[in-house]
């Protein structure tokens, strides 16, 4: 893994739990989804997630979206 992005729950409620790993992580904007990365990892209220773009350099693949 390279460089890991931490995100949190706005709520301070657990951000990631067992079997959430490889799942994706996305925003909502004005034209639709956006993807960000896959979780890798969660602790409480706090989450670590892998960027798309280190993961499309590694394995070259594109999220599925339809």
């Amino acid at each position: 893994m390279y460089d890991r992005i931490e995100g949190h729950h706005v709520d301070g409620g657990l951000a990631a739990r067992a079997g959430d790993s490889g799942g994706p992580v996305f925003t909502l904007d004005g034209s639709g989804v956006r993807v960000k990365g896959i979780t890798v990892a969660g602790i409480g209220s706090t989450f670590l997630f892998q960027d798309w773009a280190d993961v499309f350099q590694v394995f070259g693949v594109y999220p599925r979206t339809g």
